[in-house]
């Protein structure tokens, strides 16, 4: 059996395995989730908000799908229930998991002015995010 993988753009790779004369060829993105969009060192804040959710779930919720552990996080920062989340929810939520000294505040705050701005109108920059945008820094 033989592998090679070639890149073919910085998020394309191809990949074949030869087995017993026979090839097959897979073909995918490099990427297990999105950051498209963000400056370099905001994706790297989001990399890494990605990973410390991941690792607390994995520690914590190991029996519940990832959905409803996506829920359970959700409801712990949207406290007021008002559909939005500011950099002090997930800042407190960060320190409940035991994460809060991996990120600065102005981290935090460039990732969700962002995520914010993001084919918005730049004039309206309260500091907090929807729902929807929250779920895909989880």
């Amino acid at each position: 059996m033989s592998t090679t993988m070639q890149v073919l753009s910085r998020n394309m790779l191809r990949c074949t395995v030869k087995f017993n004369n026979a090839a097959t060829t897979v073909q995918g993105s490099t990427r297990m989730f999105s950051t498209q969009g963000f400056s370099a060192e905001s994706e790297s804040v989001v990399t890494k908000l990605k990973s410390a959710f991941k690792k607390y779930r994995m520690e914590n919720y190991s029996q519940c799908t990832p959905t409803r552990f996506k829920k359970e996080m959700v409801s712990a920062m949207d406290k007021n229930q008002d559909g939005s989340v500011s950099v002090d929810d997930i800042d407190r939520i960060l320190v409940n998991i035991g994460a809060s000294h991996q990120f600065s505040r102005d981290e935090l705050e460039s990732v969700l002015y962002e995520m914010k701005t993001e084919g918005r109108d730049q004039r309206d920059m309260t500091k907090s995010i929807s729902i929807d945008k929250v779920l895909q820094l989880i």
